[in-house]
């Protein structure tokens, strides 16, 4: 074949043209030219370049005003009389269109793929719960896309069709976010009506949704640290699922320390940034970490290393800097910058109206476009099929070498707040594989027993699959930077071991009213 392009590449090839080849060496230095002064013409280190776009901003109030006290974790960050606004154009704040017209308090903003709508949490009255609105840019009334009792939060956009969202709303304990037996789930709704549609299914709460560029769905939560409960075994971190639930995944900081992160945003230049704070909190304010999409698992960072501020947000205009919120040493009120790499000080404020804080900020430039994803779910079977290629591969606590090798995989099926039930057990085939079928939307856990019946391995009740979903991962917890050998596993050779369970799958929540 190399032999046969090459004589087709050669044989019919002209004498070099000196005109065409002059021409050309000058369009390829004209091309290194135009690049260079795009590369040096875009988002310097200095912190406060020329300013150009248009932007979303949340205001809140400098002090409050007498309110309630806070029962949920957006009553801390927007409480009442916080504000949404349109500035179209940063050098003039007084023309600025007030977006959130009706309501008591509003905040999260995320601009449509179009670049003319925004969707937004928003509170009625101080006793309404929060839920999600729709607003164009040109103002006019908010429009209600939710009307869940317990709320709906984290606004994100999955094409142009369908809004992605948390509900219910975690409330406040002594400060801290808790959950209870309701657990926030993803869902997604689509404008033109119907039924909301449960994403996530999980022990843990899930929440701060976000779309990245291929399409899938990155998500904050945790890894239950037993199979009999929701406490996470650690700090929150990064997963993904696609846009119709399947394929749960960890994405990155899984093997990290505790910590509680906020607001993860995909980048341009492949990075991923988040707010990140010590376990337990809220996240109002935190250091602004990061994570390479290409190696998610060893390259997290902090952003701005010699930067002492605490910050509310971070968003990416179009020219790669990062749109900030925070509030500087010099001063009492939060407000807007925009940084640029390696910045080390907050420079001169963009946008700071003195009379309100600044707590959210996004470019109102046009989205990036995001790819979509076909759905593979069958909305007439109740099941998923699993495929584990070898289930005693593990990155975590090597088996001692006197310990037997596990023979055999236990499946728990979990709802929160109730006893694990043990969906049955089957055999491992000799390379460690196995095909099963289990319930759809349920948690589920999986156990790896010796010859003697005892726990060799536990993988906590992260995992589910969708109805008619056929999933295949490596191994239980297996390295991540490692492919599998390229072999078929045995227990394809037969067919799937059906596990069934008394358990009813998770309900999509009632339509809204």
């Amino acid at each position: 074949m190399m032999s046969l392009l090459q004589r087709v590449g050669t044989g019919h090839r002209r004498p070099p043209n000196p005109v065409a080849r002059t021409l050309t060496t000058g369009l390829a230095l004209v091309s290194v030219a135009v690049v260079a002064i795009g590369v040096f013409a875009g988002c310097r280190p200095n912190p406060s370049p020329a300013p150009r776009n248009a932007l979303v901003v949340v205001q809140t109030p400098q002090a409050s005003r007498g309110g309630p006290i806070p029962t949920t974790v957006l009553d801390l960050r927007y409480p009442d009389g916080s504000r949404l606004l349109y500035v179209p154009a940063i050098t003039n704040p007084d023309r600025s269109i007030l977006l959130s017209r009706g309501l008591v308090a509003a905040g999260a903003p995320v601009l449509s793929p179009d670049g003319q709508s925004v969707a937004f949490v928003g509170k009625a009255s101080a006793s309404n719960p929060w839920q999600i609105y729709l607003t164009s840019l040109a103002g006019g009334e908010p429009r209600p896309l939710t009307s869940f009792p317990q709320g709906a939060m984290d606004p994100a956009w999955i094409g142009s069709t369908r809004v992605l969202f948390t509900t219910p709303i975690p409330r406040l304990t002594s400060g801290v976010a808790t959950s209870g037996s309701d657990v926030p789930a993803l869902h997604s709704l689509a404008l033109t009506g119907g039924p909301p549609v449960r994403l996530t299914f999980g022990l843990a709460p899930a929440g701060d949704g976000t779309v990245l560029p291929d399409g899938r769905i990155l998500f904050v939560s945790t890894v239950p640290s037993s199979a009999s409960t929701a406490t996470p075994a650690g700090g929150q971190s990064l997963f993904t699922i696609n846009n119709d639930g399947t394929e749960i995944s960890a994405y990155g900081l899984q093997h990290d320390g505790p910590a509680a992160i906020r607001r993860p945003r995909h980048l341009s230049d492949g990075r991923v940034v988040f707010l990140a704070a010590g376990p337990g909190t809220t996240v109002l304010d935190g250091r602004i970490e990061q994570i390479l999409s290409s190696r998610p698992f060893r390259s997290r960072s902090v952003v701005f290393p010699q930067m002492t501020e605490s910050f509310r947000s971070a968003e990416c205009d179009q020219e790669g800097c990062l749109l900030v919120t925070l509030r500087s040493t010099t001063s009492e009120t939060y407000a807007v910058y925009r940084l640029g790499p390696g910045a080390t000080t907050s420079g001169t404020p963009w946008l700071d109206d003195p009379g309100w804080n600044e707590v959210e900020a996004i470019p109102a430039d046009t989205p990036p476009r995001t790819a979509g994803r076909l759905s593979t779910i069958d909305p007439d079977k109740n099941t998923g099929v699993l495929l584990c290629l070898d289930a005693r591969l593990t990155d975590r606590h090597p088996l001692p070498a006197h310990d037997p090798a596990p023979s055999t995989l236990r499946i728990t099926a979990h709802l929160p707040g109730s006893a694990p039930q043990i969906l049955g057990e089957t055999p491992l085939a000799a390379d460690g594989s196995f095909l099963v079928e289990v319930p759809a939307d349920i948690p589920l856990g999986f156990d790896l027993l010796d010859p003697a019946k005892q726990v060799v391995r536990r993988c906590p009740p992260s995992v589910w699959t969708r109805p008619g979903e056929n999933r295949a991962c490596i191994g239980c917890h297996e390295p991540h930077s490692t492919a599998p050998d390229n072999l078929r596993p045995l227990a394809v050779k037969k067919g799937p071991v059906r596990f069934q369970s008394s358990i009813v799958r998770l309900t999509q929540r009632p339509t809204n009213p």
